[in-house]
């Protein structure tokens, strides 16, 4: 019987995540280190550097190879030197394409959400529906994570009702 030889596809696969990023291939950084200092435009020490590359939800991102990297994680690495496990760059500036060394610090995925939480009003319950009923008491209902507009989802349901029936309305 033949004995199977193992090999490096049998040792399990470090797995990457928001604590544990994929690390950057810096021993390849002279062949993409004028493309990455050319992607942005520098106002200054003390001004934001804006990313003129790709953005994605708003971070510039930059691409070693086939993998793309946030743009900022690769300027703090570069200026400052490899992330600490579990740590992630944080905007002190709130300006998401900035890649300033001097505008960004390591924190924890906590620390970046609290900080972060200031800014993100936006994303608030609303007080009226997009079709103007008022989102308060009974005429809110849950769903899930989120509410709906209790209004809303009656004539939605009705109109289904009312297109399953076979009849339709006069217009």
């Amino acid at each position: 019987m033949l004995e199977r030889v193992p090999s490096e596809l049998d040792e399990p696969k470090e797995r990457y995540s928001r604590a544990n990023p994929r690390p950057i291939p810096f021993e390849t950084f002279h062949k993409w280190e004028l493309r990455f200092l050319g992607s942005f435009e520098m106002d200054g020490d003390d001004r934001c550097w804006n990313w003129k590359g790709t953005i994605t939800s708003g971070y510039g991102q930059f691409k070693v190879g086939k993998r793309g990297y946030p743009a900022h994680r690769i300027s703090y690495e570069i200026y400052k030197g490899r992330l600490p496990r579990g740590l992630e760059p944080d905007h002190t500036c709130r300006n998401r394409r900035c890649v300033n060394p001097a505008h960004l610090e390591a924190v924890t995925f906590k620390e970046n959400l609290v900080r972060g939480l200031p800014f993100n009003n936006v994303c608030k319950p609303h007080d009226f529906c997009r079709k103007g009923h008022p989102m308060t008491g009974a005429n809110v209902s849950p769903n899930g994570k989120d509410r709906v507009c209790r209004a809303c989802r009656k004539e939605r349901l009705e109109r289904k009702r009312m297109a399953g029936s076979g009849t339709r309305e006069a217009v």
